[in-house]
């Protein structure tokens, strides 16, 4: 009867989101509103979500719950009072209160369980429950035991940062409005929304900025106008198409939901990186936010502000001239390095892009070029046409149009087999090649490979070429280098004992996928690099790596410098 009820529940998800697909605007966006499926909304719209900071609107969140329950609510109250002497005979509301509560759980159900939901049906079932049983219930207590309510059901879900934005949120409102002991009446007035969206802003500005890392410029501005539309236009007549199926209720969704997401596209959002931050800034930024959401006088709240607004000053040391950063960024079975100097950056592929639309080139090089103090990539390299190198340019290029493109071939952008060294800030870039290479059968053997100098230090970053045109290589470099991006992977078909030995590097680079099928790095290869003492790397297992020309006997591996304290060996 189980299995029978969870497909009876799936089909009537399928059914129900074929018929908000067929919206004519929309559809995708009502899909995600309404049932918590997200899969069809294009990477354009959530970009535009993030950097309006208005993704908490159009997913499914606590606030449609708490409109489901409302309009359970009204819905029972409703039909109750129709039926002739019910109201005389028994009182109303608490069956109104059970038919919400029941409502905001069956809504729940049908959308998965999701933290932000399970903390509004938590409430929604407290306040019906004390309702019951007439006892009042304070706002603090129903937030405790909300909270508690959530981590039995899930113990895990305190590790996912939608919880503490969702029960942050409502803790920031509660402080703001003195826990909501003061008439609801208060809180229906525009000016009263306005306050709430201004608290929110500053009260959440220190906690969304230190568990994402980014900040939305324009987040009170689009929430301000788009948080009324979505409340009163879109959701509800979306949840009443869900309970009746009429299609007057779904095109009305779908023009005010057309509507919102035509505003938002007429303004540019930037966001603000705020990674990197130290903890003392974020915890001065929080307590300054406390204080002033609570109820203190003008002049006070004026003279915090600056303490809350001071982490979204940038910061970073950008790299002094003559010297360069290389950075390797884990992206699994694939490749993309960063290398900076003091006034330009450069990408040396971009990672993956996966059938799924799972792209890392949006995921993971385009937040790491976000925290670098120049936020930007002049030049793109290709390094060969194979996904797990440039399947996540494309992303790259729709964040920065205007960036140089390098490919081995120049059927796109120009050739790296016929460019010419350049200068940046004093760092020399130079592309290796040979007409052997250039006329090569394979598209492996044909892959850029760039050479970066600097006062005797030097990073030498390669494609998937194989060992056959290896010595050319190595006879260009014509020395020992410090930084070597190993070649295909440290795959078995690379890095022959000819090319290891001339080049000798200190430090060897594997940018490989935790449990490749390929078997990267191949133990052969790394026994060659130890053979000549060099210091080996995998990106797997250290994260992104980080090497800068003037420290050349350091390098940074990410996962060690965030390491979470339980995971850290202490002596005893």
């Amino acid at each position: 009867e189980q299995a029978a009820a969870v497909s009876g529940i799936e089909k009537w998800r399928v059914r129900t989101g074929e018929r908000l697909l067929s919206a004519p605007d929309q559809g995708a966006l009502l899909l995600a509103l309404g049932l918590a499926d997200t899969r069809a909304i294009t990477d354009e719209v959530w970009q535009l979500l993030r950097r309006s900071g208005t993704v908490h609107l159009l997913v499914v969140s606590g606030l449609h719950v708490g409109i489901a329950s409302m309009l359970g609510y009204l819905c029972i109250a409703a039909l109750l009072r129709s039926v002739p002497g019910f109201a005389a005979r028994l009182p109303v509301r608490p069956f109104a209160m059970i038919g919400g509560a029941a409502s905001a759980a069956g809504y729940t159900a049908i959308c998965g369980f999701a933290v932000p939901m399970l903390r509004a049906l938590a409430l929604c079932s407290l306040a019906a429950a004390y309702f019951l049983i007439s006892r009042r219930l304070g706002a603090w207590t129903a937030w405790s035991v909300a909270l508690a309510a959530v981590v039995i059901v899930f113990p895990l879900a305190p590790l996912g940062s939608g919880f503490w934005l969702s029960f942050g949120a409502v803790a920031v409102l509660l402080v703001q409005f003195g826990a909501v002991r003061r008439p609801p009446e208060r809180l229906r007035s525009v000016k009263n929304l306005f306050r709430a969206q201004l608290g929110l802003q500053i009260g959440m500005l220190p906690l969304i900025g230190a568990v994402t890392g980014q900040w939305a410029a324009l987040a009170p501005l689009a929430n301000f106008l788009a948080v009324p539309v979505v409340s009163t236009l879109v959701v509800p007549p979306l949840l009443a198409n869900l309970a009746t199926g009429v299609p007057l209720f779904l095109r009305l969704a779908d023009g005010a939901a057309d509507l919102v997401l035509r505003w938002l596209h007429l303004l540019p959002w930037p966001l603000v990186e705020l990674s990197d931050r130290p903890a003392w800034h974020w915890l001065v930024a929080f307590l300054s936010a406390l204080l002033i959401l609570l109820p203190v006088g003008w002049r006070v709240r004026l003279a915090l502000l600056p303490a809350v607004l001071f982490v979204l000053v940038p910061i970073g040391r950008r790299m002094d001239p003559g010297s360069f950063r290389l950075t390797v960024l884990d992206v699994g079975q694939g490749s993309a390095a960063l290398v900076e100097t003091r006034n330009h950056q450069l990408l040396f592929d971009a990672g993956a892009r996966y059938p799924s639309g799972f792209d890392l080139g949006a995921r993971a090089v385009l937040p790491a070029v976000a925290r670098s103090p120049l936020h930007r990539v002049d030049h793109l390299v290709e390094s060969h046409p194979d996904n797990d190198h440039s399947g996540g340019s494309g992303a790259v290029l729709a964040a920065f149009p205007d960036a140089w493109r390098w490919t081995y071939d120049g059927t796109v952008g120009a050739s790296c087999h016929h460019a010419s060294p350049w200068r940046w800030d004093g760092v020399h870039f130079r592309f290796i090649t040979s007409k052997h290479i250039r006329r090569a059968a394979s598209e492996n053997d044909r892959s850029c490979t760039l050479l970066v100098e600097t006062d005797g230090r030097s990073v030498l970053l390669t494609g998937d070429t194989g060992r056959r045109y290896e010595p050319q290589i190595a006879r260009s470099v014509a020395g020992a280098v410090d930084v070597l991006v190993a070649p295909h992977h440290g795959s078995a078909t690379s890095s022959s004992r000819t090319f290891v030995r001339r080049l000798a590097p200190k430090w060897v680079v594997f940018s490989a996928g935790r449990g490749n099928r390929y078997g990267h790095p191949d133990e052969r290869v790394v026994e060659r690099y130890a053979g000549v003492g060099s210091r080996m790397l995998t990106t797997h297992q250290t994260g992104a790596i980080i090497w800068r020309s003037d420290e050349p006997d350091h390098v940074v591996l990410w996962r060690e410098q965030g390491r979470r304290y339980w995971t850290r060996r202490e002596s005893m």
